[in-house]
């Protein structure tokens, strides 16, 4: 069987202490039949190192370089050990006053000296902790105290009780430590990685989990406004920029078809859809939606305009509906509305308060479509309307009346729903006051506080 020797110096127990934690990693290797002799530099002799195979050799740091008494060891057995010591293994390791303080290379100035007595000398890439490795030899601070130094150490004493089994007792087939030690290492930090990747995903998953859900559904069966695109990516934008998780999408089978799918949104925004938007089985699944508690509808522009019994693209013609749910949800339906516009709108205090929008500029001129309704969304007492236009100066059949309702917010049920009907041209996503429109309103129907 091996023999392996433990050689050092100490001049204050640091340098013994860490040759006893290789002493036990000399133990932990599974073969129990090798020799080991524990020796300090005052009372080891020549003998000691002709009897073993492997060393390993702890010293002080001093100056940066091993110990005095270390050099006078070696300087005064150099004419019976060189050069009758080639081939066997050794190994080093010191300690210091603090890290940064010449570990490494006492251990190198220390590996140089057996290299000349003819010693193969090694270095151990394993980590013992994160961000704690021995490639030159195991080092401390003074004595070692934290449990990766004690780890180094032992690590130390395991390699070169290691490389004495493969190198002297032929077992490198059972004993080499890439089929041992490092085998046995990688499978451990596979194990780690993994489980740190179960965590990363579980924590992903948990804040994504905690973030608010939005479905953006612009579905135009029918009439198309050109202004959709501008409006999905400005709820793209807003999603990254307030942290929401976002699916836009125009198919109503992929997420309307499955209540336990369209469950798992906090929100769906309708923007500007026409046309019949769903099946019966679709219909049913969105009616489960908003039963559901604390969900939120926001309705943008044309999406009142969906379910309509007809269809006229310059608007002018009164239209009924094909499924009154829908309307009721939305707080009316479309009916009718005049050319675009230039009109004056108005902002009541109590209601925006409500809602957050108390920032909004008492009046606002702007240039959209206005909308006739088949009902007065006032008429609704749970009905709180937030923006308001002027009558217009356009045909007199179709202008509207003082204090008509654009913006507006209710609830169905616990359901909390938020209409916006500005947003016929592209450009009014550019705009503040459509931010804040669109901010605002998806913080309502989350039900967060104002």
């Amino acid at each position: 069987m091996g023999k392996i020797l433990i050689l050092y110096d100490s001049a204050t127990g640091c340098t013994e202490q860490m040759a006893r934690y290789v002493l036990e990693g000399v133990r932990d290797f599974q073969d129990a039949g090798m020799e080991v002799r524990f020796r300090s530099v005052d009372d080891a002799t020549k003998d000691d190192v002709f009897w073993c195979d492997g060393m390993a050799v702890g010293t002080p740091t001093n100056l940066g370089g091993y110990s005095w008494k270390m050099k006078k060891f070696w300087d005064d057995n150099a004419p019976y050990l060189w050069p009758n010591t080639d081939g066997k293994i050794a190994c080093a390791f010191s300690s210091a006053g603090a890290y940064g303080g010449g570990s490494e290379t006492a251990c190198l100035s220390m590996l140089i000296v057996l290299m000349n007595f003819g010693f193969l000398v090694f270095g151990v890439t394993d980590y013992v902790a994160e961000k704690h490795t021995l490639h030159y030899g195991a080092i401390t601070a003074k004595e070692p105290r934290a449990e990766e130094e004690k780890a180094g150490c032992r690590r130390l004493g395991l390699r070169l009780a290691e490389w004495v089994s493969v190198y002297v007792d032929h077992k490198g087939d059972t004993h080499h430590p890439l089929l041992t030690t490092k085998k046995k290492d990688k499978e451990e930090e596979t194990k780690k990685q993994e489980i740190k990747e179960q965590k990363q995903k579980l924590k992903a998953q948990t804040k994504r989990d905690t973030k608010l859900k939005v479905l953006v559904f612009h579905k135009a069966a029918a009439y198309k406004h050109e202004s959709i695109p501008a409006a999905v990516c400005k709820f793209k934008e807003l999603a990254v920029s307030h942290g929401w998780h976002l699916v836009a999408t125009e198919e109503a089978e992929t997420h309307f078809d499955s209540i336990d799918t369209l469950k798992e949104f906090d929100i769906i925004v309708f923007v500007s859809n026409s046309g019949e938007l769903f099946n019966e089985q679709q219909k049913d699944v969105f009616k489960q939606f908003v039963e559901l508690p604390s969900k939120g509808i926001y309705s943008l522009h044309a999406s009142i305009a969906a379910f309509l019994s007809d269809q006229d693209p310059t608007g002018n013609t009164p239209m009924g509906n094909t499924w009154p749910f829908y309307g009721d949800v939305m707080g009316a339906y479309f009916v009718r509305h005049p050319p675009p516009e230039e009109r004056t709108i108005h902002v009541n205090k109590s209601e925006a308060d409500k809602v957050g929008l108390s920032a909004l500029p008492d009046h606002h001129t702007v240039l959209d479509e206005w909308y006739e309704y088949d009902r007065d969304p006032k008429s609704n007492s749970r009905l709180g309307v937030v923006v308001y236009v002027d009558k217009g100066q356009g045909q007199p059949a179709l202008d509207v009346a003082v204090g008509h309702p654009v913006v507006w917010h209710h609830h169905v049920g616990t359901t909390r729903v938020f209409y916006n009907g500005l947003g016929h041209f592209a450009g009014a996503f550019d705009t503040s006051y459509m931010h804040a429109l669109l901010v605002k309103g998806i913080e309502f129907c989350a039900g967060k506080p104002t």
